[in-house]
């Protein structure tokens, strides 16, 4: 192993002892494939070294993976019709995987469910590439086939710290399971342990990135990328016939299908469809799998979880939006609360800020019709209402003002509270007649209702109001010159005897 790809392995694998090394026919492979001269009997010669290898090549070449029109007898004429490529890439497959285990297992790993998952991904990928029309069905083959073969690297050369991957994953660990724990996964140690041994680069891209063909390098050679996202709809369709949890990787492969242009339907004929080809590839590497797997009920079983996921994200969408949609109720109450005086229920002092702010604003930056104007609202003699009746007395006093400016105003008027007995009316689009008119309708309301103090008392409250209007303003602080007129003239009313109206003449603009 060089220099370089010790570097780019863990230290825990760079430095074992132990690693997987490459099988002699395998070697003799891979130098004839860079031997420009070598012909198909050196390449038949090569495999015939090794029987086991030999029957496997020609029972592949004769199965419905390749789909021959002829029978193939003999390596010289497998290779003659398969072609070099095929040959070299199932051989170097086979050659390969000859040395795993073929049952048993320790610890969590079980040698079975690493041939039934490395078979899915093996003849999902070579069925997807002829989907998809392209010409890398060998190289599909054998990156499905090696797909896992970094776990089997870890569980041989860091086995204490795979255990604990083993240990917490939900099922047969994935990707994310070893990255969470270790910092790699399997997909960069089989990548990384193959360019070592001089694989196609194809193939170890792919075996490194097909779980995720996004984190490919952008100069990435289109050959590799379409492969790897071939791969990657493999990946998934293993997750959907091994996994519990199908649902998810449904939901992917469909989304994937249909960007592709395959209807669902078509894609659930394909998946039930690789069980000719699954069962085929078992007993060519002389694995037993479950006889009685129903690849239609797996099918139908993913169909129904990607259901349930679609019901479950729309109710947790729903949930979402209503919790949101309270949280604003919430939000708008607790504003609402913060600008409203809790005796009277019309807005507070903050609530008149705001208002009469928003309205002056909208005169600099706007032209209005008619003016904005203000009426500043005392109760006359209330301090010697207090003192008389007490302050609950007073209180009712402030629930009347406050009942029939609710009553008289508009929607688009704000009365509020200013402060004590004070109240206040903005009214955003008004003359000054018309301000008089209403301030006149305000003071002759409260004057006319009776406040019962006990059996033989009644009382009449009387209120002063001042007025003033502003048409045009240069700064948000134009709104103290309007309520300090407004003032003026309420302290006019004061003077002048108290329960009357005055409204300025003079109509503000700056």
């Amino acid at each position: 192993m060089t220099a370089r790809v010790l570097d780019e392995l863990p230290p825990a694998l760079a430095n074992a002892d132990n690693l997987p090394s490459v099988p002699g026919v395998a070697v003799e492979v891979l130098r004839l494939s860079k031997d420009e001269n070598a012909g198909i009997d050196e390449f038949a010669n090569a495999i015939a070294r090794d029987p086991a290898l030999a029957a496997k090549l020609l029972k592949l070449s004769n199965s419905s993976l390749f789909s021959l029109s002829q029978d193939v007898a003999t390596l010289n004429q497998a290779t003659m019709i398969l072609g070099l490529k095929s040959v070299q890439l199932m051989s170097l497959s086979f050659s390969l995987t000859n040395s795993v285990p073929r049952d048993g297992g320790a610890d969590g790993f079980q040698f079975s469910e690493y041939w039934r998952r490395s078979l899915v991904g093996s003849v999902a990928g070579r069925s997807f590439c002829r989907l998809l029309g392209l010409e890398k069905e060998d190289e599909a083959f054998m990156c499905g086939l090696l797909a896992h073969f970094g776990q089997l690297v870890m569980v041989q050369c860091m086995s204490d710290e795979y255990a604990e991957v083993l240990e917490t994953a939900e099922g047969w660990p994935d990707r994310t399971d070893e990255q969470r724990l270790l910092g790699f996964d399997h997909g960069v140690i089989g990548g990384t342990l193959f360019r070592s041994w001089d694989l196609p680069e194809i193939i170890c891209s792919v075996v490194s990135h097909m779980h995720d063909p996004a984190g490919l390098p952008e100069d990435t050679d289109e050959d590799i990328r379409a492969l790897c996202n071939a791969m990657h709809m493999a990946t998934l369709t293993e997750k959907i016939l091994c996994n519990e949890k199908k649902g998810e990787p449904m939901r992917e492969l469909r989304e994937i299908s249909r960007e592709q242009g395959i209807p669902e339907d078509q894609l659930d004929d394909i998946l039930i469809g690789l069980e000719v080809g699954i069962r085929e590839a078992a007993e060519l590497l002389d694995l037993e799998i479950e006889p009685d797997t129903d690849y239609t009920a797996i099918v139908n079983e993913a169909r129904s979880q990607v259901v349930n996921i679609s019901l479950g994200t729309a109710a947790t969408l729903q949930k979402t939006e209503r919790r949101a949609h309270n949280l604003e109720i919430e939000k708008r109450q607790l504003a609402t609360e913060a600008t409203t005086d809790k005796l009277t229920g019309i807005a507070n002092r903050a609530g008149f800020d705001a208002t009469l702010e928003k309205e002056v604003v909208d005169r600099i930056e706007l032209t209005v019709p008619n003016a904005l104007g203000l009426l500043m609202i005392d109760v006359d003699k209330f301090k010697n209402f207090n003192d008389s009746y007490g302050h609950r007395a007073g209180d009712r006093v402030l629930k009347i003002v406050g009942n029939v400016l609710k009553k008289m105003t508009r929607d688009t008027d704000q009365p509020a509270r200013y402060g004590g007995e004070e109240f206040a009316v903005i009214v955003p689009q008004t003359t000054p007649t018309a301000l008089k008119t209403y301030a006149e309708r305000i003071r002759e309301t409260i004057a006319s209702v009776p406040l019962p103090i006990d059996d033989d008392t009644v009382v009449n409250i009387t209120v002063s109001i001042g007025g003033a209007l502003l048409v045009k303003a240069a700064e948000v602080g134009d709104s103290d010159a309007l309520v300090e007129l407004a003032d003026q003239h309420l302290y006019k009313c004061k003077e002048g005897g108290r329960n009357c109206t005055r409204i300025a003449d003079q109509v503000l603009k700056y």
